[in-house]
């Protein structure tokens, strides 16, 4: 499975005195397995971008191309609704979202929609049940009465019900407590490695994104200004400041930790690696 996404520029209210260039000769290309954190300042093209990736907003002008064929060619308007269910897109706070009177309804909703078999769909809403971690007994229960977490994973499931090969995830942790986030991110970690699908994370939360991620694309006034791993990424603390963004607080530590004279590599951007370089520099003595 591939994304690629060609000089893609979009235009707010074209031709009108409110015309607002919100992406600008944007490219990039992601492939199977991969996990990418896509960041940016409020108003700087993220929610256009991934809007486009689904299909749901026609480039001004680019391409985006899936396995090779531009989905917003005139002649292969019937792939849209397939692209749709190839990229699932979960919103901010999807369990607004939520309007079945149970679970099991709530999932299946997307698979019914395909037209496929009952055995089919109750298989999918069992894979997809089992992948977010709610047990069969949560299937006739309301979605309503379910605590926030739960609902979250919920709406995930009713996403991977329908079996994308890309899960783009905008603030997926927004609004839950500190063990419903855990529990959130932990569970969308494994997905990759039991589904092989590439995970986009739109996220505020640098720390979360530099935890989970392989990849970072930086979007800045509609440009993508940086796309290369975290490590790479965090490195331009001022670049990343000057746009209003923040770096991981590991990555601050290390850069004090630096000035004082401690051999912290530049790398250094999780607390497990933090961890590990601390051990290792005080086990050599290096440090007082």
């Amino acid at each position: 499975m591939s994304i690629e996404v060609r000089h893609v520029s979009y235009i707010y209210e074209a031709g009108t005195p409110f015309e607002l260039a919100a992406l600008s000769d944007v490219s990039f290309t992601i492939n199977s397995g991969e996990f990418i954190g896509l960041i940016g300042h409020t108003g700087s093209g993220k929610s256009t971008l991934i809007q486009t990736l689904n299909a749901l907003l026609t480039p001004s002008e680019g391409e985006v191309l899936f396995n090779g064929v531009n989905i917003f060619d005139p002649e292969q308007k019937a792939n849209r609704r397939m692209i749709r269910q190839k990229v699932g897109l979960v919103f901010q706070y999807p369990e607004n979202q939520l309007f079945e009177m149970t679970v099991y309804k709530d999932v299946a909703f997307g698979p019914s929609n395909m037209k496929l078999s009952d055995e089919e769909i109750r298989e999918r809403v069992d894979w997809a049940m089992d992948l977010v971690g709610l047990e069969k007994r949560y299937y006739e229960k309301s979605p309503f009465d379910m605590s926030g977490g739960q609902k979250r994973r919920v709406a995930l499931a009713g996403v991977l019900a329908m079996r994308p090969e890309v899960l783009i995830l905008d603030e997926p942790a927004a609004g839950l407590d500190p063990q419903g986030r855990d529990e959130l991110f932990e569970r969308i970690a494994s997905l990759r490695d039991k589904t092989g699908m590439a995970i986009i994370l739109v996220s505020h939360s640098m720390d979360d994104v530099a935890q989970y991620v392989d990849r970072i694309l930086v979007m800045d006034h509609g440009k993508l200004r940086y796309d290369d791993t975290p490590a790479a990424v965090f490195r331009h603390r001022k670049e990343l400041e000057e746009m209003g963004l923040a770096v991981p607080e590991i990555s601050v530590l290390g850069d004090l930790l630096r000035e004082r004279g401690f051999e912290i590599p530049d790398d250094v951007i999780r607390i497990e690696d933090m961890e590990k370089s601390l051990v290792d520099l005080f086990g050599k003595g290096e440090a007082k």
